[in-house]
């Protein structure tokens, strides 16, 4: 009787030959960005990649399939990393407000992690290609959607009376607009500038105590039940 093949072990994401290919991984990203930056998103070819990361076009190709490939793995991972620390600071900021963890969310926006004019460059050329490119779009779209989302739902809870959707996508926008300027505005205006116009956006949000919310309500109620003078021009069309 034959003993049964030992069965393929799969590669643990703890071991160290894991850890060194994402590295590898993220390094050959981050040299694509910084072509991206210096060259331009068609301009970068896998030549300027490899001799920017320090490594072959050999293993370029085993961990991307094409240039498009990269491309598109670029991008995922510099939207992921915004929802990453969009995400981080809610998380951390769990006991504070609504309001208040809104504010956190917008810092890290802003925060040096993620707003370097390096990482602004990459983003913009992107937006750039989005428009005639579906699967740019697709990408934007489902990162941006989970961070539009979660405004939203704070936004709502900060102030129940509050278009919460469309705040999320005022909000969205804004932030977009302030991070084009400060690419490629000429007004000397920093990051740190920048992230108060954006946490200014926020005083939009009335954050209501129970009494006041209830009070919103009644006059509210009480304005729509107000009657409509005899003198309304859309009674005197309808008659």
């Amino acid at each position: 009787m034959t003993s049964a093949p030992p069965s393929r072990r799969s590669i643990s994401p703890d071991s160290p030959r894991k850890k060194m290919k994402d590295k590898r991984r993220v390094q050959l990203i981050d040299a694509n960005m910084e072509c991206i930056a210096r060259y331009g998103l068609t301009e970068t070819t896998i030549s300027h990649i490899s001799e920017t990361a320090g490594m072959s076009r050999g293993i370029i190709n085993f961990y991307f399939t094409s240039k498009e490939h990269m491309m598109r793995e670029t991008l995922t991972h510099l939207m992921q990393e915004q929802t990453a620390a969009w995400r981080e600071a809610i998380d951390k900021s769990s006991g504070k407000t609504p309001y208040e963890r809104l504010e956190e969310g917008v810092r890290a926006i802003f925060s040096a992690r993620t707003c370097t004019r390096k990482k602004l460059a990459v983003w913009a050329a992107f937006v750039a290609h989005a428009a005639t490119h579906p699967t740019y779009r697709y990408i934007f779209e489902t990162e941006t959607g989970r961070t539009r989302d979660e405004i939203a739902a704070l936004a709502g809870m900060a102030d129940p009376l509050l278009d919460a959707p469309s705040f999320a996508n005022g909000l969205i926008c804004y932030i977009r607009g302030l991070r084009m300027e400060l690419l490629i505005g000429d007004t000397g205006r920093t990051r740190q500038d920048l992230e108060k116009e954006a946490l200014a956006f926020l005083g939009n949000i009335e954050p209501l105590s129970q009494a006041q919310l209830n009070a919103k309500r009644d006059a509210a109620k009480k304005e729509d039940a107000k009657p409509v003078p005899a003198n309304d021009e859309r009674l005197a069309l309808a008659s």
